[in-house]
């Protein structure tokens, strides 16, 4: 799999002429980019876990900066850091600090409609809702299923969404032919996510995503991973593999915007005698957005369920989230949005908490 990556990588580079060194300056663009979500977080605090709420307040989210370059409409070039980064802190510890950090850095050559080229830091292709920008989104956080729990806000467990990853991609986003859009990519990366310098082991991650859709209006996509992770430290160092595969149905239609997409993960462990562990989770939404002509002034209400159970080793390890969110976009020529989320999320009666959330968000990107 991997020869036949990298001879298909080879081939596409050979296939195209090479663009001359004496190309005039005028023909490179070059824009800055900026983004802030400033707002507060408010978390139901449990009367019997302690690292559960007590520490709401106002939030920082993003501090974004950076800039966005293109050369003749065939190259281009994303470099984004963001300031608000946390630190590595200790399990279920809401509080940490903050440093700066890569958050989009790639290369993207557009070869030809059909074929394009990404090297870099960057999503790589996996579910709908994993690879979309929140910035782009109805709510302000990705769902449970996604990017599971975090610190202050329950018992913290990881998502299933593979995220930004060092590597490179090839295929084509959305192809468009007459009514038919198509999105057919495939990747390798280290697998160990972003801001890591080097791979966990010699082994790269696999991700690939095939999508068609009519128009705008509806797209069915089926991806498939493999990624060989190595964990622990030396000198005791284990391998596991994870095998995902995942589907999404999203549909656009008549000013009603609405997901349903699952992702399934098994995981082996080569060093051990254990079972292989599955993982599950569910994601539906509904954003309603000019119902069928019906005009909300720039208010888009929304509501997600989503379900995740991250082991299938426990027996008590369910979640259940309900979001309800209001987003509203500033009418005016100005790049605004305010976002508010109130969130029910519901664990097994053995470990269920009182951690309702209430977010507010304030973003502006230029």
């Amino acid at each position: 799999m991997i020869r036949a990556f990298c001879a298909l990588t080879l081939c596409a580079l050979m296939a195209f002429p090479a663009t001359s060194h004496a190309e005039d300056n005028s023909d490179i663009t070059l824009t800055p980019y900026t983004r802030l979500r400033l707002g507060f977080d408010m978390v139901q605090a449990d009367p019997n876990v302690a690292f559960v709420s007590r520490n709401d307040g106002f939030r920082v989210d993003q501090a974004r900066l950076g800039f966005k370059g293109q050369f003749k409409d065939r190259i281009s070039w994303v470099l984004i850091a963001d300031a608000i980064t946390p630190e590595v802190a200790d399990a279920n510890d809401p509080l940490s600090g903050v440093t700066a950090a890569m958050r989009d850095a790639y290369l993207h050559w557009h070869a030809t409609d059909f074929f394009n080229i990404w090297l870099g830091q960057l999503f790589m292709p996996a579910d709908y809702e994993g690879m979309i920008s929140r910035r782009e989104m109805n709510f302000v956080n990705r769902s449970v299923a996604s990017i599971g729990v975090l610190p202050g806000r329950g018992y913290e467990v990881a998502g299933l969404s593979a995220g930004r990853q060092q590597g490179m991609v090839l295929g084509a986003q959305d192809l468009v032919a007459g009514m038919i859009h198509l999105d057919y990519r495939i990747a390798l990366a280290n697998g160990n996510g972003p801001n890591q310098l080097g791979n966990d082991n010699e082994q790269p991650a696999f991700y690939s995503r095939l999508g068609a859709g009519i128009d705008e209006w509806v797209q069915l996509s089926f991806g498939f991973q493999y990624n060989p992770r190595t964990v622990g430290e030396l000198p005791n160092l284990y391998t596991e593999n994870d095998l995902v595969a995942l589907g999404d149905l999203h549909v656009d239609v008549w000013g009603i915007d609405m997901l349903v997409q699952g992702i399934w993960r098994q995981t082996s462990f080569d060093t051990s005698a254990a079972d292989s562990d599955t993982a599950l989770g569910l994601t539906s939404w509904l954003v309603l957005d000019e119902p069928f002509g019906v005009h909300l002034y720039n208010f888009k209400p929304g509501i997600r369920l989503s379900y995740l159970d991250p082991s299938s080793f426990l027996a008590d390890d369910q979640l259940q989230e309900l979001t309800a969110s209001l987003r509203y976009d500033a009418p005016i020529d100005l790049p605004l949005a305010f976002m508010v989320d109130y969130t029910w999320l519901v664990e097994e009666s053995a470990r269920s908490l009182a951690n309702d959330r209430l977010v507010a968000m304030f973003q502006i990107e230029y």
